[in-house]
């Protein structure tokens, strides 16, 4: 674990360093990063058994990817007047145009073109799956499932979409689908964007208890023991606390 946590760390500290501009730190709050996407793609990433390198450089791209996203979900639509709330909004804007297109420069140049491809594959997705929510927010019924299908896809889409880029021949299933998006949507619900965070807040109980248990099943499958053993600490420590000691023996 104290060499996962090393290398997350690494990563971190070149996220910063990318995405660091005093002038726009002066007007906007840049994105936290996600800490719970960092680690379910490198333990996804690890789990490929791919040189730590390129592991490196694809936790780097999607996260700042991620980031790119995310940042665009917080710019208001209201009219704005006074001059430094106009340019705080306008940066806004800019630094999350600015972080998702370090995701082309960063594969670009390390000739990682198939890489590109999967992830803009992913942002076109993602981006639908957020029209498709948006507009199940303005409906006066709609169907849970469906929010949980879409809130999934939000969190996770990249993931996945890398977890079948990097898929072995020779493996008989992905397990990383759904599981990284199930990982994503019980770590980081909480933290959406509205209206995705409004709605997820009235999820039945029996749904994401489902979710719960499935996604602890699905764990036990992912090799090599290594990553399930490190995904397993996770959980527990960070997941299942918000359940009871019932839901981890139905698992």
């Amino acid at each position: 674990m104290n060499s996962i946590s090393n290398e997350l760390d690494r990563i971190r500290e070149d996220i910063i360093e990318q995405v660091r501009y005093p002038f726009m730190e002066r007007y906007i709050h840049l994105q936290h990063i996600p800490q719970s996407f960092l680690r379910v793609l490198y333990l996804m990433l690890r789990s490929r058994s791919l040189p730590q390198d390129r592991i490196h450089l694809y936790c780097m791209t999607a996260t700042l990817m991620q980031m790119g996203l995310s940042i665009h979900e917080t710019v208001t639509t209201r009219r704005e007047t006074h001059r430094d709330r106009i340019r705080s909004r306008q940066l806004t804007v800019l630094a999350g145009d600015y972080m998702s297109s370090l995701f082309y420069q960063n594969l670009s140049t390390r000739g990682e073109v198939d890489g590109v491809a999967h992830l803009s594959k992913a942002i076109c997705e993602i981006n639908e799956a957020k029209m498709e929510l948006y507009n199940l927010g303005n409906q006066s019924t709609f169907s849970w499932p469906d929010v949980l299908r879409l809130t999934k896809k939000i969190s996770g889409g990249l993931v996945t979409q890398l977890s079948y880029f990097f898929m072995d021949e020779s493996d008989e299933e992905n397990v990383w689908d759904p599981l990284a998006e199930n990982l994503l949507v019980l770590t980081e619900w909480q933290n959406f964007p509205a209206p995705a965070s409004d709605m997820m807040a009235g999820v039945p109980s029996h749904l994401i208890r489902s979710l719960a248990a499935d996604t602890y099943q699905q764990v036990r499958r992912v090799r090599p023991l290594e990553v399930r053993h490190a995904l397993t600490e996770w959980l527990r420590e960070s997941v299942m606390p918000r359940f009871d000691e019932s839901l981890v023996r139905e698992g």
